[in-house]
């Protein structure tokens, strides 16, 4: 039994599980205010409100498939499919940004999970050279501690690590009779993690170009938070905190930390996949920070800044959705990849698998390269500030493929998202009032964002 250190491969499945979860939670808003937002404004495409309920409804459980089996690709896959078809018809509640952004990371993670399914282990090494060289100093062993130095496991201990390990999909196999994979196997993992990793980089790096190329000057001169928590539709609760009891100092450390560096610095980092803060140290105290890859700091980072926008602002699923392919770069061991091999006079089932592997990496790697030709467009605007690609690949990016990819949500320009860089300082709201004798007294609505001296209940 050779041990298996999945941690590439647990980000993988924790990115692909977020998803899943994303899915689950806006077909979930969708199945409770769609009878109201489809009464309203009736869907498109031949559907009725009903219809849509329904089917979002339905979209429940493969997205919660997903949740608890990400390599399940086809639940993922339907998931996308059903989304895409919420939004074409869902009418005039599906025109914010995270409503296509959802359409692009399920689509990259969708061929993330089919590439999970094509090894069965991967295999690396125990421990790092100097946690090698102490088991080997260790001349006593304590009771309690089995020969290679860990703690010994309880029965009571193994079972329930078992019980969690099947559930998450991630166990310990028997490699000694697997295969190494094809090298094709293991560049489409690494280009599918490559391009959830560059889709994170034009979102967050767009958005903070945008800010200080063509943005209000608030962002500039780090004013902007001072009315942001006020001013953004529909405050939530913790935001009327932040605003009344931050002081303006602590807003412009904050907003310099969100934008300057979240933005602008981290998702270059991200960029940095093969290179570490210094060279291999074999000290004990030196050798884990020297190792330490860069793209995990960028990716920290960013995660840190959403999660602070996500407490307090009021985007829907746009930051956890973000964080998606944040979490699919943050992987720091890799190892070889193995599979089972096909043994003779195998059943139709084994046949059918064996010719799935082969098919399936060319069939990813066509679609990356498909996902990725729309995107040339943000790259060229945040080369050169404006989205031509130039006279080489103009004829590309006016071709069929790449347009019905665009048409798709995929390779978004992120930076034509105007609530990047437009904040609002002034919002209108309706005030209702009602007479009361001879006075007229303001209706403060507990729902509603209501009276500034208090906190919002809703968010």
């Amino acid at each position: 039994m050779a041990f298996v250190e999945l941690l590439t491969t647990r980000m993988h499945l924790t990115a692909i599980r977020l998803c899943g979860l994303i899915f689950f939670f806006a077909f979930l808003g969708n199945s409770v205010d769609g009878p109201i937002m489809w009464l309203l404004t009736p869907p498109s495409g031949g559907y009725t409100a009903a219809d849509l309920v329904w089917l979002n409804r339905i979209a429940l459980i493969p997205a919660l498939i997903v949740v608890l089996r990400p390599r399940w690709w086809p639940a993922l896959a339907l998931c996308w499919c059903i989304w895409r078809s919420t939004y074409l018809n869902g009418g005039l509640w599906f025109f914010d940004g995270w409503d296509t952004m959802l359409l692009e990371v399920g689509f990259l993670a969708g061929l993330l999970a089919i590439t999970l399914t094509l090894f069965d282990a991967e295999v690396v090494d125990v421990a790092d050279d100097w946690k090698r060289d102490a088991r080997r100093k260790l001349l006593t062993v304590p009771p309690g501690i089995g020969p290679d130095g860990f703690e010994l496991e309880t029965a009571e201990t193994r079972a329930w690590r078992k019980a969690w390990d099947q559930l998450w999909g991630v166990v310990p196999v028997a490699t000694e009779t697997m295969v190494p994979c094809s090298a094709i196997v293991g560049w489409c993992r690494t280009l599918a993690e490559l391009s959830l990793t560059l889709m994170a980089f034009r979102l967050f790096f767009a958005a903070g170009l945008e800010k200080l190329r063509v943005g209000d000057p608030c962002w500039k001169d780090l004013t902007c938070l001072y009315d942001f928590y006020e001013m953004q539709p529909g405050p939530t609760a913790l935001a009327w905190y932040f605003h009344t009891y931050t002081p303006h100092v602590v807003m412009s450390i904050m907003q310099f930390f969100a934008i300057n560096v979240s933005e602008c610095l981290a998702p270059v980092l991200l960029l940095s996949p093969m290179f570490s803060v210094g060279a291999k140290c074999e000290s004990r105290f030196f050798g884990s920070p020297a190792a330490f890859r860069v793209r995990l700091l960028g990716a920290a980072v960013i995660i840190i800044f959403v999660t602070g926008i996500f407490v307090c602002g009021n985007f829907a699923f746009l930051h956890p959705l973000s964080v998606v392919p944040l979490v699919a770069s943050m992987g720091l061991t890799r190892g070889t990849l193995m599979a089972k091999p096909q043994p003779p006079g195998a059943g139709i089932l084994s046949r059918a698998k064996a010719w799935y592997r082969r098919v399936a990496p060319v069939m990813v790697l066509v679609l990356l390269a498909f996902a990725f030709l729309p995107s040339l467009r943000a790259y060229a605007w945040i080369l050169r500030g404006s989205e031509d690609t130039g006279r080489l690949l103009r004829p590309v990016m006016d071709s069929r493929v790449v347009q019905a990819a665009a048409d798709l949500s995929l390779g978004i320009p992120y930076q034509r998202h105007e609530y990047f860089a437009r904040p609002l300082h002034t919002r209108n709201d309706m005030v209702l009032s009602a007479q009361v004798g001879d006075e007229w007294v303001e209706l403060d609505i507990p729902q509603k964002v209501g009276h500034p001296n208090r906190s919002p209940r809703q968010t």
